[in-house]
């Protein structure tokens, strides 16, 4: 886990207010600090560039014209934050829009706390150098 200041910030970019409710209270359960959350892809990245999040949590599908995938991405190209994706859809059909090397970890909701660190674990040590590639993280089925 990155040690470089503390306590660590994160992003929550959710279109589905109940859910960024839920992944806020996990986080400041874990004792992060919450930069923000957005609803919007374009969004996300204008607050990635202002508050410097730690990491990203990332809805697939959002509102506005960039969706979660490509928000992701062009985030991790300007600032090097990872991301985690959340996503109620099938992860075959979310592998499809995933570019490489930007294969962050997935999670499937609904998801547990077990899940949710484990993705926060891998997202936190992501290169697009590293051998890892992105596999779901299924939830509570």
């Amino acid at each position: 886990m990155k040690q470089s200041k503390l306590p660590l910030k994160a992003l929550i970019a959710e279109d589905e207010a109940i859910v960024a409710l839920e992944l806020e209270d996990r986080f400041i359960s874990m004792g992060w600090e919450i930069a923000g959350v957005t609803s919007r892809g374009e969004e996300a990245i204008d607050l990635a560039a202002v508050k410097k999040p730690d990491l990203i949590v990332m809805d697939i599908n959002l509102k506005g014209k960039v969706d979660g995938i490509r928000a992701a991405e062009k985030i991790y190209q300007l600032y090097s934050i990872p991301s985690v994706y959340v996503t109620a859809c099938p992860f075959p059909e979310v592998k499809k829009k995933m570019s490489s090397p930007y294969y962050f970890p997935v999670i499937i909701k609904p998801f547990d706390d077990e899940v949710f660190l484990q993705a926060v674990n891998h997202a936190l040590h992501f290169s697009p150098t590293s051998s890892f590639s992105s596999s779901p993280l299924m939830g509570d089925d």
